[in-house]
């Protein structure tokens, strides 16, 4: 019977989309302010509920990770701690997708999610 089991636990983690493989991404704070970002879960398209909150200082970066949801990805909202949680990256619509009224930016697994000086603009190298 635990030969079985164990066997069933293989497969399931075997087929990609029944285990949900964890995601991660680097972010670079490239500003002199300290950033907050709402994690979502790949595959979260409603946001319903942030999985984390991670703060990222001013001239630093970070490891970050989520459950990728089978997307392959992590969701990310980006706000300025500094001005009352003020939206940032908000000028970069190609790389952002409405989620309720929070843009959220699909930042792949492996890549870096780049906050410039202005901390309005992001790019995801």
């Amino acid at each position: 019977m635990f030969r079985k089991l164990f066997s069933l636990a293989l497969l399931i983690l075997a087929v990609p989309g029944l285990a949900s493989a964890t995601s991660q991404f680097t972010v670079q704070n490239n500003s002199n302010d300290k950033i907050k970002l709402q994690i979502f879960d790949g595959d979260d398209n409603i946001c319903l509920q942030d999985a984390k909150s991670v703060d990222v200082d001013g001239n630093s970066s970070k490891s970050i990770s989520c459950t990728g949801g089978g997307k392959q990805r992590c969701r990310v909202a980006v706000s300025n701690a500094t001005y009352d949680d003020e939206q940032a990256c908000v000028e970069s619509e190609n790389i952002t997708s409405g989620c309720g009224s929070t843009a959220v930016i699909n930042v792949d697994d492996g890549k870096t999610l780049v906050i410039e000086s202005n901390w309005n603009y992001c790019a995801i190298q």
